[in-house]
């Protein structure tokens, strides 16, 4: 062998153990490991013991009613990559970080509606906050895309380039951060006592504009606050006077008119269950001006609500009960939130649903399960919530082929007919 053959098969003996050692020390790498390791995948069965049907996926999947295996997942089998399971579509609700195979699923069990992969953070959106009194915001939901943290009260996004462009929170603080849709505290204001996910269980996606901290159980620079000898194990407790005095009416469910209960326009405080959040309304039907609220108020004059509320639902939190609230259906962990209105196709001022649903369930002929409110009023409430103005046309299903929610108390249909509004118009005319 002359000199330059020597030297060549030399020179390729060395990368090539060069390129053997750094492959080796990036798949011992977890922060790259996952480019080594295969394409992520997971297998879901619909029996315990990986028996039965199977869902192998690998990509996320934001609705698994679309491959025909919502709410049927009874064992996981994890072949490559990390996972989150949760229980409802979007990655709403309840999520659990699945890392290894699963024989059986426990309170899971029938409950998953959305898959994705957990990738790694590296120099990502994922993360941040919670350190100290500090509060996150991001400009997409799930804690992902730009974020801002603050340390104290900003009473203008303007200046931080932020205005209007917040999706999610992430807060582990002691106390709670009070988050409004105006400039200088004004509009719909919310408190923030933790993680939200999503800003529009709040209704206050994109809207966000000042924030301040406001210590719990103190109000903040605001009178209020909350009083943990009123506030109730679940659900909202109203007042007729300040200071959680006078008459007392107790609120387990989303109710839609207080004119039925003798309560209408005669709240003054409110003590809310400890982890939930509710929407009040000045209107039945929570029309008209809608405030959220994460923890008891002793003096509702300091918003400028007493007196005023006709109509309340829950957002988000409780639901354990049995036919509570959603998401996910009934006594599932987590409940409270009600998902958006699915199902459309949208046009130009106006959307055509074939069967308007709410978290997996088609949405019932009537708002409550008292046999009132039916139809055409369904029918127009389904599209206010949907951002239209009323609906033009609507079917029922008189062969009772679905599940049904009685979307005006968040409550399953499981007496009475239980038919389901079809082929619904909304317009904006």
């Amino acid at each position: 062998m002359n000199s330059l053959h020597k030297i060549t098969a030399a020179l390729t003996s060395v990368l090539a153990a060069s390129f053997a050692a750094g492959a080796a020390t990036a798949q011992d790498d977890p922060e790259i490991a996952e480019f080594y390791a295969g394409p992520p995948e997971i297998v879901l069965y619909d029996f315990p013991n990986f028996n039965g049907q199977s869902l192998t996926l690998n990509a996320d999947a934001d609705n698994i009613t679309r491959q025909g295996f919502n709410d049927r997942t009874s064992s996981i089998r994890v072949l490559s990559g990390n996972w989150e399971v949760c229980y409802d579509a979007n990655y709403r609700s309840r999520c659990v970080e699945i890392t290894e195979d699963m024989r059986q699923l426990g309170a899971m069990d029938n409950q998953i509606s959305s898959v994705r992969i957990l990738r790694s953070n590296v120099g990502g959106g994922i993360g941040g906050g919670g350190r100290n009194n500090d509060i996150t915001f991001f400009a997409g939901p799930n804690f992902t895309g730009q974020s801002v943290t603050l340390d104290s009260a900003v009473s203008n996004f303007q200046r931080l380039r932020f205005n209007d462009r917040a999706r999610s929170v992430r807060y582990s603080g002691r106390g709670s951060w009070r988050v409004c849709q105006h400039d200088n505290y004004g509009g719909q204001c919310s408190e923030i006592t933790g993680d939200v996910r999503d800003l529009a269980v709040i209704r206050l996606a994109n809207q966000i504009s000042s924030a301040a901290p406001s210590g719990r159980g103190n109000g903040g620079g605001r009178p209020g606050g909350g009083n943990g000898a009123f506030e109730p194990r679940e659900g909202v407790r109203l007042f007729d006077g300040r200071g959680f005095s006078g008459q007392r009416y107790d609120v387990l469910q989303d109710t839609f008119d207080l004119n039925r209960t003798g309560f209408n326009d005669r709240t003054e405080s409110i003590a809310i269950a400890p982890g939930e959040v509710w929407e009040f309304c000045m209107d039945s039907n929570y029309r008209s001006q809608c405030r959220t609220f994460s923890e008891s108020i002793d003096d509702l004059g300091s918003y400028r609500f007493d007196n005023t509320i006709s109509s309340m639902r829950r957002v988000y939190g409780g639901g354990g009960r049995p036919g509570g609230n959603f998401p996910g259906g009934p006594g599932r962990p987590g409940g409270g939130y009600r998902g958006p209105i699915d199902g459309a196709v949208e046009g130009i001022g106006a959307a055509f649903f074939p069967v308007p649903e709410v978290n997996g369930y088609a949405i019932d002929r009537c708002l409550g399960s008292n046999g009132q409110d039916c139809d055409a009023a369904a029918a127009d409430y389904i599209c206010r919530e949907a951002g239209y103005v009323q609906a033009a046309y609507f079917t029922v299903d008189r062969g009772r082929r679905y599940r049904t929610l009685h979307i005006g108390e968040n409550s399953q249909c499981r007496t009475g007919r239980c038919e389901a509004i079809l082929n619904l118009t909304c317009v904006n005319e």
